[in-house]
């Protein structure tokens, strides 16, 4: 793919963002329901044979105080995860943090993930916004411990636009 379109793919996947409501340390609304499908390929001229990597991941509101979910995939090394998980929230009031434990399996070895999200609705140059960091570790018996974070900046760009 040529570096034009490389740069109009990726402000399109920006444009499928999720809103603030939809990521980082907000919970789901009651039975509300989220989710994502991702696929990552690798370039054969800069990375060898072709290769990828792939994940669904699904969150469901169970109460005002519970979102559940769903974490399945391979990671960049090819490792398959499977993970049901909770998040519960520590704090709503301005930075909004939760707690997220989840269970299940690693490169088919038991593993549990905790995790914390931060998150804060924010305005930035008139326009409104949320900015969050999210960190998780998996934990097994048989492997180092791996570590992820995210952070995100979001913009509320237009109505129907989130960047």
């Amino acid at each position: 793919m040529q570096r034009p379109a490389r740069f109009l793919y990726a402000l399109f996947l920006c444009a499928l963002l999720p809103s603030p409501g939809l990521a980082g340390a907000w919970l789901r609304n009651d039975e509300a329901v989220f989710l994502s499908f991702s696929a990552t390929l690798e370039d054969p001229q800069n990375w060898g044979a072709p290769d990828g990597y792939g994940a669904f991941y699904a969150e469901y509101g169970l109460t005002p105080d519970l979102t559940v979910g769903l974490d399945l995939g391979t990671d960049e090394n090819g490792e398959a995860k499977a993970f049901g998980f909770a998040v519960l929230p520590i704090n709503r009031d301005g930075t909004l943090i939760s707690f997220e434990i989840g269970a299940g399996f690693y490169a088919g070895d038991p593993a549990v993930r905790p995790g914390v999200s931060i998150g804060r609705p924010i305005t930035l140059a008139g326009l409104g916004g949320w900015f969050s960091i999210d960190a998780r570790t998996t934990l097994t018996q048989e492997h180092d411990p791996v570590f992820a974070s995210d952070t995100t900046l979001g913009l509320f760009t237009h109505e129907r636009v989130k960047m």
